[in-house]
């Protein structure tokens, strides 16, 4: 080493450990012609390095700390920088600290360079707090801050790439039957496994309790389906997976969240279709998604306006012998504020998941009775049907509120038929047996 060389990398050294003292990152210097990797002292605290009061330690040294599935890509980037092709380092990988902890760092330095332009040290810190927030401490991947960051970066770039998001079928029940203990102990060995099938230098993402997700640049659809059947597989004496996958190009105007709300629409998708299975992104089933949510948001708002909206049209019963008119059917309509006449076949089933089929069903009685009480001023003895579904036979109350509806309307019990409109059989027979007694 030139003499002037020494004295200026002892220099350098005394200020890296004062800043060293002051702060919570860990400062570098990496010494080309030496070999020699100078570190602050404070590193020693949390890492297996610089022991028995080293000063200095070796780029292999510091390389036997590197996580294994890190490695690689650490290797290259610093080839890079020897051989000058690039000046300023900058890197995430995991660090195995002295309780044998996977801890995400980030490496971040500058090379300098001599007078001809040759590399000669690399001066720079490592910190382990950068990523602290980005960080799953459960499994060690990372979280959805950190992937939606990572996504918008691959957007503004333009690679063609999939986003695969998978989830944990019957977590909940996983843990009721095993305890949380050994569904958590699931969720590490997902994490394990994504990260062994997905590849070196592919980021792994524990977005939220039982999902998981990571980017796929460069794959076909069919490596995708591959790799997938990979990961269930392996998880196969534990779990099933679902998982949804949507790519990032073919879209207009969309970001990430856009994006991300795709993905999750995609995995619901995947699990309403009996889990245990892949689906991939369908801009059409989405489109109708959101007008079926939009639907909805219309149905709850004209409930709570005194069922604006809605209207009873009736159809005629006559006797099949005679022709004489014997009564009338109530046929639920509704007229939608933003796309007009909606049909039945596409709003009662909405009616029917959200629960709110009870109350527009009160309604529909109600306003079918009175409508059949002007009716009988003039033909004493018409009658009236109306559906009744399966989900309102079995609501609490029921019983008690159509008797409560009929008496209100002061008509006799026979004037009325309720119809119950599913082709299924019912089950719980005791208990329709007793209602449909009571009635």
């Amino acid at each position: 080493m030139k003499p002037g060389r020494e004295e200026t990398i002892q220099a350098q050294l005394e200020v890296l450990n004062i800043l060293g003292e002051s702060g919570d990152d860990y400062l570098l210097l990496w010494d080309f012609e030496t070999g020699r990797l100078f570190l602050s002292a404070n590193i020693s605290q949390r890492y297996p390095i610089l022991q028995n009061g080293a000063s200095f330690c070796t780029i292999e040294d510091w390389s036997a700390m590197v996580y294994e599935k890190d490695l690689p890509a650490l290797k290259q980037h610093l080839e890079q920088m020897l051989e000058g092709k690039i000046d300023v380092c900058y890197m995430a990988y995991r660090l195995v600290d002295k309780e044998n902890d996977r801890v995400w760092v980030t490496c971040k330095g500058r090379c300098q360079r001599d007078a001809d332009g040759k590399p000669v040290a690399l001066i720079g810190r490592v910190s382990d707090t950068v990523l602290e927030r980005k960080v799953d401490q459960l499994t060690g991947a990372f979280n959805g801050v950190k992937l939606a960051e990572d996504m918008e970066r691959i957007l503004n770039a333009g690679i063609p790439c999939y986003l695969l998001l998978m989830g944990v079928d019957n977590l909940k029940h996983i843990n009721i039957r095993h305890g949380r203990e050994y569904g958590s102990q699931i969720l590490c060995r997902i994490a394990e496994i994504l990260e062994e099938v997905v590849g070196t230098g592919l980021r792994t993402y524990r977005v939220n309790g039982d999902c998981f997700a990571v980017n796929l640049p460069e794959l076909e659809q069919e490596k995708v389906e591959e790799l997938y059947q990979q990961i269930n597989t392996r998880m196969a004496e534990y779990c099933t997976i679902s998982a949804g996958v949507v790519s990032y190009h073919g879209h207009q105007n969309v970001d990430s969240s856009a994006l991300y709300q795709y993905v999750e629409e995609t995995l619901d998708k995947a699990k309403r279709q009996g889990k245990n299975t892949l689906a991939f992104f369908s801009q059409k089933d989405y489109e109708e998604k959101l007008s079926n949510m939009e639907l909805q948001e219309e149905l709850c708002q004209s409930i709570q306006d005194d069922f604006a909206g809605f209207s009873l049209c009736y159809q005629p019963q006559v006797y099949s012998r005679s022709h004489d008119l014997f009564g009338a059917e109530a046929l639920l309509r509704y007229q939608s504020p933003t796309r007009g006449a909606v049909s039945p076949v596409e709003f009662i089933p909405v009616l029917e998941q959200t629960g709110m089929i009870h109350s527009v069903g009160l309604w529909v009685l109600k306003t079918a009775l009175a409508q059949c009480r002007e009716w009988r001023k003039e033909l004493p003895q018409m009658h009236v049907s109306v559906n009744i579904s399966y989900s309102q036979l079995s609501h609490s109350e029921i019983a008690h509120q159509v008797l409560e509806l009929l008496e209100e309307s002061g008509l006799p019990g026979d004037a009325l038929t309720l119809e119950v409109t599913e082709s299924m059989q019912l089950q719980d027979y005791p208990r329709f047996n007793k209602l449909f007694y009571r009635w």
